[in-house]
């Protein structure tokens, strides 16, 4: 299990690009992966937010004709996190899931992101789609994402705040469609998390 932070502070962009090296070739045979997109499925531990997120080709930059840097030791995946602003909340989550599929995800702060790696053959369309996805087991990426009250950013209705960090994740999972959020995550959100629900 590799663990990755992401914190934003003082004058950061609210868009961060977060890299994860992973060992797939461990884990499966990766001609499987010729031709197929990679597809993260995150999910909160305190805020059970859950959203299916494209992962950017970070080699061909191509969806259409996907390959990731790659050598014997590690795979280059790239994850483009939002920090969530009103603006970045609704421009890029809650009205379309066209940012979803170009692999960026506007993320509560404060949370711990459990991340699974799935791949897939779907076209760009229904790329989110994890009914016809693989997992890809062994892959455990945890995301601890958080923001310091020296953010330049901030916003007065999502204040900053500190929750209790969880090891597991007992709240219940929901099935993602091809939107790439589920309809139901905010069921088992913590008490005090800051969470939203996409209206498309």
């Amino acid at each position: 299990m590799a663990t990755y932070n992401i914190t934003y502070t003082g004058g950061m962009a609210t868009l961060q690009n977060v890299y994860f090296y992973e060992n797939i070739t461990s884990y499966i045979d990766t001609s499987l992966l010729s031709g197929k997109n990679l597809l993260f499925y995150i999910r909160g531990r305190e805020t059970n937010f859950i959203r299916t997120i494209a992962a950017d080709p970070t080699d061909s930059g191509d969806y259409n004709n996907p390959t990731f840097l790659n050598n014997d030791r590690y795979w280059t995946l790239l994850l483009k996190v939002l920090y969530p602003n009103a603006t970045n909340i609704s421009t890029y989550d809650t009205t379309n899931n066209l940012a979803k599929r170009m692999g960026s995800v506007v993320l509560p702060m404060g949370d711990i992101y459990d991340i699974d790696v799935y791949y897939t053959s779907e076209n760009y369309i229904n790329i989110l789609n994890l009914a016809n996805a693989i997992k890809i087991q062994g892959i455990n990426i945890v995301l601890k994402a958080s923001v310091d009250a020296t953010f330049s950013y901030l916003e007065t209705d999502n204040p900053v705040s500190y929750y209790t960090e969880y090891t597991n994740n007992d709240l219940i999972a929901e099935s993602v469609g091809t939107k790439g959020y589920s309809s139901n995550n905010n069921r088992d959100s913590q008490y005090g998390t800051q969470n939203w629900q996409p209206n498309y």
